[in-house]
This record gives structure tokens, sequence and C-alpha cells, in this order.
């Protein structure tokens, strides 16, 4: 079978609804926003089905050597519907550990 196209798997989609949030954040210039998005996906568990940036802003409202990254957190869990409880509790725990890992504040 060498050389023959590999089938693909898929999931199939939830039922369950999905809930986004949206965070901006102050961070150093040199830190990489993937490291921030790994550490983001690690605290949050299985629930945080992507992470993108959305925005970056670097300019005269920031303290030198900060800037600004927007990301939208995608929510979903696939037995169940989510709670806001749920969710403000993960996008929490993500906050305090940025803050302690990075240094990291909410813009």
């Amino acid at each position: 079978l060498k050389g023959q196209p590999r089938v693909k798997r898929t999931e199939s989609l939830s039922r369950f609804p999905s809930v986004q949030r949206d965070l901006a954040l102050v961070m150093k210039q040199s830190l990489r926003v993937g490291d921030v998005m790994q550490l983001m996906k690690k605290e949050a568990g299985p629930i945080l089905q992507s992470v993108d940036v959305f925005d970056v802003y670097q300019g005269d409202k920031l303290e030198a050597g900060q800037k600004s990254v927007a990301f939208r957190l995608i929510y979903q869990d696939k037995k169940d519907t989510l709670r806001d409880q749920v969710v403000n509790d993960s996008s929490q725990k993500i906050l305090d550990s940025l803050k302690q890992n990075f240094e990291i504040s909410v813009r």
C-alpha cells in the first residue's frame, strides 16, 4: 500500500454550542505569542477548542517594551452544554497562570 493516499480521519461535530471569549493581554515585546498560546491550552484543558490571535498593538499608549495581543478563545464540550461558571473559571485559571509565569496583565 506504499504510495497510496492516506485515509483522512475526522471527528463528528458536537451538537452542543461553543462559547467565545476574547482576551486582550499586555506583555513584554520579547515574549513569544506561541508560548502564551501553549500555556493557555495547557491550563484550560480539553474544553478549549482553539486559540487565535486577532490583534497585536505596539504603540505610544503602552509602556516601552510592551505589546498588547488580543486572543480569541473558543470553548466547547462535546458531551454537555458549557455553563458560564465553567468557562469563567477556566479563563481565570488561564489569566492567573499567565500572570505567574510571564507577568502578563489584562488590558
